[in-house]
């Protein structure tokens, strides 16, 4: 629904930056992106200064810079990796599939360049992987209606100004659901399926994960920058910035290491178990 309707917040980044450019001349972008970036503003921050950064890095970057997982470290490429580790990837970049994508669609407005590249990446390599995986796991079949072929490609022909009328997400099934549904379920707020890895990172399971990210046996795995990660903990810890998403990925590819590869940690072994493994 969210990718065939236009559901996504943040896939609406090109008409808000574009609704900015407008407002903020480009031939002061370059001015003040320099002065965002020597004063440290962060542009995945939700203060004026961090929005203004992003959309200003957006407008030039899109697609192919612009395009990218907030959840991951896609800014911070170059500080995560340690510098030997960063030498043996050298100039990868792991975006380039959702390179390839945009390529097909160049000629396309922006925000159906966007929703495209959503059809094509992150539904069938993230999110329906997710479902089939977590469902089968319980022996349950899953079908999904809004992935009917017919219906995603009458979809894909309605031009973006429909779908966000009024800047409303999802507008048209909205509108339909008004028949069925009172407004203020329609019209709620909208809820991820996240869990609350924000409060558990900073609350509880703040020491273990703590014990377990900087444990002598992870730092000696030669990957990470540990005065980045150290940096990005901190920042999370204080409130600075939302780091969520990727403590959690680094905590979890650390526990796959001592599963997999040193083969110490037993699927049902406790978590404070795991943080004595050093």
């Amino acid at each position: 629904g969210d990718e065939a309707f236009g559901g996504y917040a943040s896939s609406i980044a090109p008409l808000n930056a574009q609704i900015f450019n407008r407002r903020f001349p480009a031939f002061l972008h370059p001015a003040f992106i320099r002065l965002f970036e020597k004063t440290g503003v962060n542009p995945e921050s939700q203060t004026l200064p961090g929005r203004m950064l992003y959309y200003m890095k957006y407008i030039r970057g899109f697609p192919y810079r612009s395009f990218y997982n907030k959840m991951g470290f896609h800014l911070y490429r170059q500080n995560l990796w340690d510098p030997r580790f960063r030498a043996k990837i050298g100039d990868h970049d792991p975006l380039h599939p959702f390179h390839e994508v945009f390529d097909r669609v160049k000629n396309e407005s922006a925000l159906d360049q966007v929703y495209y590249a959503d059809l094509k990446t992150r539904l069938p390599f993230d999110y329906l992987v997710k479902v089939d995986r977590a469902s089968s796991a319980n022996s349950v079949e899953v079908r999904s209606p809004f992935l009917d072929t017919e219906l995603i490609e009458f979809m894909a022909h309605v031009p973006p100004e429909i779908k966000f009328r009024n800047r409303q997400t999802k507008y048209l099934l909205k509108k339909i659901g008004e028949k069925y549904l009172p407004k203020s379920l329609l019209y709620a707020e909208k809820r991820g399926f996240d869990a609350p890895t924000r409060s558990w990172l900073t609350g509880e399971y703040a020491p273990t994960v703590e014990a377990i990210l900087f444990s002598r046996r992870c730092q000696s795995r030669g990957y990470f920058n540990f005065d980045f990660i150290q940096q990005i903990w901190n920042e999370h810890q204080q409130g600075i910035y939302d780091h969520q998403h990727r403590l959690w990925a680094l905590l979890w590819f650390e526990l796959w290491n001592l599963m997999f590869v040193d083969k110490t940690l037993a699927r049902d072994m406790p978590l404070t178990e795991a943080a004595k493994l050093t």
